[in-house]
């Protein structure tokens, strides 16, 4: 979309479910027969250029734990369900930290009852306390995601 032939990335589908793809040329093509998409297409490329940034910031600024909420915030968010599968493994690559750090961080939210997490299975039993237990990057993307859509 940006010009770029190749990315020097790859996308991952993080949660079960489906994922589409849509080939550059059509895309770039409906943006040109609508405003409508264009702008939306724009707004999505903002959001997650500020999306980037602030989860940088994030991994520089706020504890293991703290991002550990807000990583599963956003999963939950997403899976738009209570129960999601998530391997310990994925979810220390996702965060990019070591695994036993992990596993700590992870048996602590689940002492606390804010989830229950056996054999790749992640609940969310209390999404209040696993908000309060996240950093403000959290609110601050979520709001930001309701600003940029709504303009």
């Amino acid at each position: 979309m940006l010009g770029i032939k190749k990315v020097a990335f790859e996308t991952i589908v993080q949660l079960d479910g489906e994922a589409r793809t849509i080939e550059t040329s059509v895309l770039r093509a409906e943006m040109e027969k609508s405003t409508a998409v264009k702008e939306l297409v724009l707004r999505y490329i903002y959001y997650s250029m500020n999306r980037l940034a602030q989860s940088a910031a994030c991994n520089r600024l706020h504890t293991l734990r703290e991002r550990c909420c807000r990583w599963l915030l956003v999963a939950h968010d997403n899976a738009r369900t209570p129960t999601f599968t998530l391997t310990h493994e994925f979810l220390a690559l996702m965060m990019g930290v070591n695994r036993p750090s992990l596993s700590l961080t992870v048996a602590a939210l689940q002492e606390q009852k804010m989830i229950q997490y056996t054999r790749a299975s992640l609940t969310v039993l209390n999404r209040e306390d696993l908000e309060k237990g996240a950093c403000e990057c959290y609110r601050t993307l979520q709001d930001e995601c309701d600003r940029v859509y709504t303009l």
